[in-house]
């Protein structure tokens, strides 16, 4: 993708080498014009005035970006982000880190969150993962939420969450709530040992009604929370028996799941670009992200 940089090359205000500087209201500028030609055509430097935030370009001879990523860093240097830029805009996938080392990953349409974000807050053990549709949450996909409880040197305890929300992010209350536990194995790529889910409608005072799902270790069970029995456990119905509700939001989840892994193998394509051109790995640290980051603008941004 080529970027529009031509006020700048009304006002160049000097030339040292192959590093060239413009500047204009917005914009303030230093980068490479290897070939003499009054564009960019390798690693620029540019400074928004407004927001002071850092962006870094990596132009080919014909003035494209290359892999059509850019790098953005603020002033205070409190958070990274790469993302794919097209059509002047965000357009595909963004990667993005904060000092703390929460990570988050998202897709852009047209400068607007479309398709999943992950949120992960590694200092909280927790993760995020919904969809958006142009820029805002979506209501037909449910919100999932990953909760790591416990951590020994075998094993790891895992709870799972999703449901339905509005457009502020909150759980629609007499809609569907999934919670699920789970045990994972750390000697062997963390495989589940051990599983139990349930799903139905959930009211106002976080009690399941109607129909819902029950499964423990793979064996399915179908529910009726209406109806208990004498020991005051929901009764057992067929599949058969299953209201189009509840096999509306089993396919919601299962679509989900689909959806991520989509997402996964975007992901994977990204962060392998990430990591050849910027040796960037997303388990890094903020601080160890930032360090690369500067030997990289520093061999970079220097005269040929």
């Amino acid at each position: 993708m080529k970027i529009l940089f031509s006020l700048f090359l009304l006002i160049p205000l000097s030339l040292q080498a192959e590093l060239s500087e413009w500047e204009n209201e917005t914009w303030k500028c230093l980068g490479h014009d290897i070939l003499g030609t009054g564009e960019f055509n390798g690693f620029a430097h540019c400074i928004n005035k407004q927001t002071n935030e850092n962006f870094y370009w990596d132009f080919d001879d014909d003035g494209f970006i290359k892999d059509d990523i850019i790098l953005k860093i603020p002033e205070d240097k409190s958070f990274i982000i790469f993302e794919e830029y097209i059509d002047e805009t965000n357009n595909g996938m963004q990667f993005g880190i904060i000092k703390n080392s929460d990570i988050w990953f998202r897709k852009y349409l047209d400068g607007k969150k479309h398709g999943l974000e992950i949120v992960h807050q590694k200092s909280e053990g927790l993760t995020n993962i919904r969809e958006y549709w142009e820029g805002q949450f979506s209501e037909a996909t449910p919100l999932e939420i990953k909760q790591i409880r416990e951590i020994d040197n075998d094993y790891v305890i895992a709870e799972y969450f999703a449901y339905l929300t509005d457009l502020n992010g909150n759980f629609i209350p007499n809609s569907f709530y999934y919670e699920s536990k789970t045990k994972l194995d750390r000697a062997n790529n963390m495989q589940p040992i051990e599983t139990e889910t349930i799903y139905g409608k959930m009211n106002n005072e976080k009690k399941l009604f109607g129909q819902g799902v029950y499964k423990k270790n793979g064996n399915t069970s179908y529910l009726n929370f209406d109806k208990k029995d004498e020991n005051g456990e929901a009764t057992k119905i067929s599949e058969e028996e299953l209201e189009e509700d509840v096999i509306l939001f089993s396919m919601q989840l299962l679509s989900l799941n689909i959806m991520k892994e989509e997402f996964g193998e975007e992901n994977m394509i990204f962060q392998n670009k990430l990591k050849e051109k910027y040796g960037v790995n997303y388990e890094n640290t903020f601080d160890e992200i930032l360090n690369g980051l500067d030997e990289y603008i520093s061999q970079n941004l220097v005269a040929k």
